[in-house]
């Protein structure tokens, strides 16, 4: 988030603090002029507008300006303070969105299967691009597979043992927040920072391990036969969906209040 804040502060992204899929008209018509352009063929672009409604559009560059045209800016000084990873993030932006604005792409795929040390497992491989599109600007690996015969070497790993569980990492952690209702898109990354910064989970290859202070805490708070009203999981989605209650005019907002008062004073009804 640090990374995109910079981004947009120097007018390169839209806001991003959002998981909005919308486009906007400016958005398609910057994709709709950088596809013609560069791969002159108006059919490739496809103009997909993704959803609708919502206070921000998608995440997307602000111009047509390619990940070259930016470091080119960035070593002539003409846009300072921007490291590789800022640019490996803009390319990110920029390879996606207009991805996501190309026509699909028609491939040829083979199913075959592979039996061994008592596993069986049915593999489809992409084996030929017979018409081109989004594939153009985020390429799509595709397999030779001779005669229907796909050669491994022998230290080639096919099967892997595969743990039940895996640590959280920051993108699981937001994908469940998001599932469950807990947060808006702009707190998820203050969320983790709690939690890092209050010593609960510590960060390993990646992955998001929970401490023994963190376990601690957790065991405390599930152990409480009546978990206190602001504590439950569930507070976020439902005072969210109360809010919107109100601004529908479905509830009123002094009720609301007071719900919530009693709740936090337990207050007897």
């Amino acid at each position: 988030m640090s990374l995109a804040q910079d981004l947009f502060e120097f007018g390169l992204i839209t806001y991003h603090r959002t998981d909005s899929i919308r486009v906007s008209d400016v958005g398609i018509n910057l994709a709709k002029e950088f596809i013609i352009e560069n791969y002159k063929d108006q059919n490739l672009f496809s103009g997909r507008t993704w959803g609708e409604g919502g206070a921000h559009e998608c995440i997307r560059p602000t111009r047509s300006l390619i990940v070259d045209d930016l470091k080119s800016l960035i070593s002539i000084g003409e846009i300072t303070n921007l490291n590789f990873d800022h640019v490996k993030l803009y390319d990110l932006i920029f390879k996606r969105f207009m991805a996501s604005q190309m026509k699909s792409v028609k491939v040829k795929i083979i199913k075959y299967r592979i039996k061994a040390i008592g596993y069986e497992k049915e593999l489809e491989l992409n084996s030929e691009i017979i018409e081109n599109g989004f594939n153009l600007i985020m390429p799509i690996k595709t397999y030779n597979l001779s005669d229907g015969i796909y050669e491994i070497n022998e230290n080639q790993k096919v099967f892997k043992l595969i743990p039940s569980k895996y640590p959280h990492t920051y993108s699981t952690i937001v994908a469940m927040m998001k599932e469950r209702g807990i947060g808006r898109p702009s707190t998820y990354s203050t969320i983790i920072e709690k939690l890092l910064e209050r010593n609960y989970v510590y960060e390993k290859n990646g992955f998001l391990i929970p401490t023994k202070l963190g376990i601690l805490v957790y065991n405390f708070l599930n152990s409480l036969e009546e978990k206190e009203f602001f504590i439950k999981e569930e507070f976020t989605r439902e005072l969210e969906k109360m809010m919107d209650n109100v601004e529908e005019g479905t509830e009123n907002y002094q009720n609301v209040l007071l719900n919530i008062y009693e709740n936090l004073f337990n207050i007897p009804k």
